[in-house]
């Protein structure tokens, strides 16, 4: 089975969780919210995979961009992504 690498990130805002599969950021959402099972399920079925806690480069750099952005040095995000779902 595949695997993709979460990792927790905290902010002002509350803490996200941020995940990577295949060296492309899946998931970049609020660790504590009414739907978190519910998506968690559909993204590692979508993707065949199961979830592993890990500090991956590309997790670090989305955290790294997640600074600046929340210090207001940042604008555009720029690391590679992955959705999970249709085209609609």
């Amino acid at each position: 089975m595949k695997t993709i690498y979460t990792s927790k990130y905290s902010s002002d805002l509350g803490e996200l969780t941020i995940a990577e599969f295949e060296s492309k950021i899946c998931l970049c959402d609020w660790s504590f919210r009414k739907m978190r099972l519910a998506i968690d399920n559909r993204i590692k079925s979508y993707f065949d995979a199961h979830y592993e806690e890990a500090e991956t480069e590309l997790i670090n750099e989305a955290k790294l961009q997640l600074n600046e952005y929340f210090n207001k040095s940042r604008k555009i995000f720029d690391i590679p992504i992955i959705l999970a779902g249709t085209t609609f």
